[in-house]
């Protein structure tokens, strides 16, 4: 039986006990005159009337509760598909590119602190009736970090191998910068392949992400409190 059914018949029978219990305490032989019938029936009726209140205010709280988690989904949807189409239009589409041999030289600093919504709100997803959905959100948001990572490291790599390309340029003979520039050169090569592997990686974890939230805020049954017992 779903709650809010259960508390529509509970209701039903403490209003009438509400309204019934004084007077079959007033009919009742010999406590008809006594002033203390009237008191404890009073008293009875009243903390029936408490326990529905209380009752229906925590139907309230569950209901607001799941319209939340719905909510930030919502804008955990908005933030991930947003942040990846930002970089896969500014950096995906000229990593990918790249053939074997080639090295990204395009520096991409992005930080995790842009994942704002999942920050504040990775608790609740561990309470969505959807288990699979809270995983696939942590996944895209792992991968994400992941790929992050990967182009910090090409960074430095880039940064250091722009320094030591300008000291060759100023002094071409110099054996010691030369082959530090190639050693950073390799590097840098070598990094290639990691940034295309965490690309593909973190694309296919995010598009399934968004897919499955897509479907998941279609199933009214995953943001209400009804359940079955």
């Amino acid at each position: 039986m779903k709650l809010k059914r259960k508390i529509w018949i509970l209701g039903i029978f403490l209003s009438a006990s509400i309204f019934l219990s004084p007077a079959m305490l007033l009919a009742s032989e010999g406590t008809r005159d006594s002033p203390f019938s009237i008191i404890f029936a009073l008293i009875g009726g009243g903390g029936m009337g408490a326990l529905l209140t209380h009752a229906l205010s925590r139907y309230r709280e569950f209901t607001n509760e799941f319209k939340n988690r719905k909510a930030v989904v919502h804008l955990i949807e908005n933030e991930i598909s947003t942040l990846w189409e930002e970089y896969d239009n500014t950096v995906g589409v000229n990593l990918m590119k790249l053939e074997n041999g080639k090295y990204f030289e395009q520096p991409y600093s992005l930080s995790q602190e842009y994942f704002q919504v999942f920050h504040s709100n990775a608790n609740i997803l561990g309470k969505l009736k959807d288990d699979t959905l809270g995983e696939e959100i942590f996944r895209a948001y792992t991968k994400f970090k992941v790929l992050l990572d990967t182009f910090y490291v090409n960074n430095q790599f880039l940064r250091v191998y722009i320094e030591l390309a300008g000291r060759v340029a100023a002094n071409p003979s110099d054996v010691y910068f030369n082959s530090q520039e190639q050693r950073y050169k390799g590097w840098l090569i070598g990094m290639l392949g990691k940034l295309q592997k965490r690309h593909k990686e973190t694309q296919s974890a995010v598009q399934s992400a968004i897919t499955n939230i897509q479907t998941s805020l279609q199933d009214a049954d995953l943001w209400t409190c009804r359940s079955k017992i």
